[in-house]
């Protein structure tokens, strides 16, 4: 049988032991053949990648975090797609599908629906048969990319539903962005009024 003598124990305390080492900001400066740009470029992705700082905002950015870099591209902070582009309730998916028109798409269909006020809305349909997760949400980012910077979309006054079919995500970004932009003004030039 063992005993443990109290000489035998170690007399550093548990305050002393540093945690492991997480790199901050300074530890970029030691890197050789760096330019100052350089170092403060790879100290916002440490600072981004810690989750510190307010890395969404510029200085000229307004507080509800919509503005402009010195660049003259907007901010991150403004490039979201809100809750009031999205169509989120059942009842409005139905709406648009009963009563809105429909055009047919070989990768996908569209419903359009017209409103009597408020901001285009988007509602997205990506089934289990066009694909697994990854693609399915791939399908989906770029549909609200599209809607999102697509001057063919109307700003206001629509519903609008995307339903995904099969061979859709064998299409990229800007075949998808073409076929999508053909067929919304199709659609719109299809409505009465």
């Amino acid at each position: 049988m063992r005993r443990s003598r109290e000489a035998d124990l170690s007399t550093e305390s548990d305050q002393e032991k540093t945690d492991p080492w997480i790199p901050g900001t300074y530890a970029f400066s030691t890197w050789k053949g760096s330019t100052q740009a350089e170092k403060t470029e790879r100290e916002k992705t440490a600072d981004r990648v810690r989750g510190k700082g307010d890395y969404l905002r510029d200085n000229n950015t307004s507080r509800d975090g919509v503005g402009e870099r010195k660049d003259g591209s907007l901010s991150v902070a403004g490039e979201r797609f809100t809750k009031e582009q999205r169509l989120r309730k059942r009842a409005d998916f139905q709406a648009c599908y009963t009563q809105g028109k429909r055009v047919q798409h070989q990768y996908f269909t569209l419903y359009l629906l017209e409103r009597k006020a408020g901001k285009t809305r988007l509602g997205l349909t990506v089934s289990r048969k066009v694909g697994g997760a990854v693609l399915r949400n791939r399908i989906k980012r770029r549909v609200r990319e599209i809607f999102r910077r697509s001057p063919v979309f109307p700003t206001e006054g629509y519903d609008v539903v995307f339903v995904a079919k099969k061979g859709c995500a064998e299409l990229s970004y800007w075949e998808l962005e073409q076929e999508l932009t053909i067929t919304m003004r199709a659609a719109l030039t299809s409505l009465p009024g």
